[in-house]
């Protein structure tokens, strides 16, 4: 069986709902979703979202 648990960050400013994350965690160990690195972010939601490959799946996020 695969381990899985989608992922997704979002404010809600003015009644619109801005998503900054979007991910897949694909195993159960602390920090897995960056490569075991704790995260350390920055997000601007008035930056374009960018896409990210790591370790089979992709992320979207505002965030660097």
């Amino acid at each position: 069986m695969q381990f899985f648990v989608a992922q997704q960050l979002a404010v809600i400013i003015d009644g619109t709902e801005d998503v900054f994350w979007e991910n897949a965690k694909m195993s159960p160990s602390e920090n897995s979703k960056l490569g075991g690195t704790p995260l350390m972010l920055s997000c601007d939601l008035d930056t374009k979202e960018k896409i990210y490959q790591i370790e089979g799946t992709e992320l979207y996020t505002k965030c660097t």
